[in-house]
């Protein structure tokens, strides 16, 4: 067997592993301010994440487990602890909102004839 029709191969049974979960995975973006990412590193660490991705992952599935049990598929039951960390979100009207940083006007552009 090549290369070329093992890695066919491995796209067609990760094509039907899609498919039987309903469709591609979608993404899911988060922005973490330098002291926030850094914290989530120390935490990567300490915890043996293999990523802040996994720890995104990770959460998620802790989060949907507690928010949406109806269609929690584990058989595993939530801690108590992660159903109490989540618990005051059916009354919560804070959201958490990143703030974009402004961009600074670039120098080359204060210094042209345009601005002067």
């Amino acid at each position: 067997m090549t290369e070329q029709e093992k890695a066919e191969r491995k796209a067609a049974r990760k094509l039907k592993k899609w498919e039987a979960l309903g469709g591609q995975p979608k993404k899911v973006i988060a922005r973490l301010d330098p002291i926030q990412f850094k914290r989530a590193e120390a935490i990567r660490d300490k915890f043996g994440f293999k990523s802040i991705y996994e720890i995104s992952q990770y959460l998620w599935g802790a989060f949907l487990r507690v928010a949406d049990p109806d269609n929690d598929t584990s058989v595993e039951p939530v801690p108590e602890e992660i159903e109490m960390m989540f618990d005051s979100l059916a009354d919560s009207e804070k959201h958490f909102e990143y703030v974009k940083p402004k961009r600074s006007i670039n120098q080359a552009s204060l210094n042209s004839s345009k601005n002067n």
